[in-house]
């Protein structure tokens, strides 16, 4: 065969989708003849281009270029726009803006240049810029699915959560097996609290991908918002059986067993997400949380300790329920040492929690050494062996919950447990 004739076979091969026959082809043909490289170098770049070889396409691309280094006519559009596109899926998004500007210089209307100009942006946080660009390219072409989802995640971050939905829905209209939009609308709806709507898109993204991790994390977030800790607790499952080894899958499923009081169950997940992340201070705030619900005093305060160690100005739950467990050892002076730094790191909260009381009242009672008082300030402190995962919790965002919380700085008490309201401390009356 000729280089000619290898040329076309090659060319033919490749209009066909026969890329290995095609790189062969087109191959011999430069080989044969130097007048087809450049020929060569644009065909075969499409080519690897086409097989999902990015590197090897901007390659040959790259020597076309150096071959015609001034060359922007409208036959170099789709030459651009391909190492563009090439060189985003290899996450060099700086380059292919840079491409996409030259195409576009070259056709202002070429709509997949602003498509993957706009993806460019997206995945560098210029959502902006990803919105005005997926724009055009949907005005140039309006069934362009995937420039309407890629806008809506833009839309999504920059917190317009009701227009994004609206770009998800046209891509949904569009394609409706897009599983990346399901999830993504689920996402947004899940922002807007609409919590069944939002299990509604994530189950919808399962069931196109059965091994759609995402979907099944963020399916649990909503269950759990609904307080359906069990639901919750069923997808963590699903995403550990597809992968076994994510510390953030244990992490969450620790905190659905303790929403359900199954504290040492609990325990077992936030020792296994330890094993996998062992620097991660959050797991062991949980853990020990879980401890002292089960009142593994001495473990609980172990795992306090990690947690400030890791973060010393700025563990404030840590050193309030780390104190409480101390006044459980009958470590008094430790205990209010940690309450101490509570009102050290952040006064506010120290007066809502009434530290200088607590720390009044363990000072009494370790001068009058009154034994029957140790309960007493333990309950002030906040451990309860029902379910301390957190004192702090509604107001510094951790799990769990206190026994006694005062509300308008001591106008009114409230037991966690049983709903009673009270006039004053119960803590007094014990």
């Amino acid at each position: 065969m000729t280089a000619k004739e290898h040329f076309d076979t090659g060319r033919d091969a490749f209009s066909k989708g026969n890329f290995k026959s095609a790189l062969e082809n087109l191959t011999k043909a430069m080989e044969l003849d130097s007048e087809y490289t450049a020929l060569v170098y644009m065909y075969r770049g499409l080519v690897k281009f086409g097989s999902s070889d990015n590197i090897g396409a901007i390659e040959d691309f790259n020597k076309l270029f150096e071959m015609y280094p001034n060359a922007k006519g409208d036959a170099m559009v789709g030459i651009y726009c391909a190492r563009a596109e090439a060189k985003y899926n290899l996450s060099d998004y700086q380059g292919a803006i840079m491409d996409c500007n030259v195409t576009l210089e070259i056709n202002p209307n070429y709509a997949n240049a602003y498509h993957i100009r706009g993806s460019a942006k997206y995945e560098l946080s210029d959502y902006q810029g990803a919105i005005e660009d997926c724009s055009k390219s949907i005005e140039i072409e309006p069934n362009n699915a995937e420039a309407y989802r890629i806008r809506g995640e833009a839309k999504h971050y920059s917190s317009d959560f009701l227009s994004a939905i609206e770009d998800f829905n046209i891509t949904i209209e569009i394609n409706p097996n897009d599983e990346l939009s399901h999830y993504h609308r689920g996402f947004a709806k899940l922002k807007l609290s609409n919590y069944h709507a939002a299990i509604e898109d994530f189950s919808k993204a399962i069931r196109i991908n059965p091994d759609f991790v995402g979907a099944y994390m963020f399916r649990a977030t909503a269950k759990s918002e609904l307080s359906d800790h069990r639901g919750a607790i069923e997808d963590y499952n699903k995403i550990i059986a597809i992968d076994a080894n994510r510390s953030d899958v244990y992490y969450y499923r620790g905190g659905a067993k303790c929403k359900l009081s199954d504290f040492r169950e609990a325990i077992k997940d936030f020792n296994r997400a330890i094993e996998i992340d062992p620097y991660n201070p959050d797991i062991y705030y949980h853990r020990g949380g879980a401890k002292m619900s089960i009142e593994d005093l001495h473990g609980a305060i172990e795992d306090y300790n990690k947690v400030i160690a890791a973060n010393p100005d700025n563990a404030i739950a840590s050193y309030y329920h780390r104190g409480a467990a101390k006044v459980g050892v009958a470590d008094i002076n430790g205990a209010i040492a940690d309450f101490n730094k509570v009102s050290e790191i952040n006064s506010f909260f120290a007066k809502r929690l009434k530290i200088s009381e607590l720390i009044q009242d363990l000072t009494e009672m370790q001068r009058s050494n009154r034994e029957d008082k140790w309960k007493a300030a333990a309950i002030v402190a906040g451990l309860v062996t029902a379910g301390v995962t957190a004192g702090l919790a509604g107001m510094l965002g951790s799990a769990g919950k206190e026994m006694f919380s005062n509300t308008e700085y001591g106008e009114k008490w409230i037991d966690y447990d049983t709903g009673k309201e009270y006039d004053h401390n119960p803590i007094n009356d014990l």
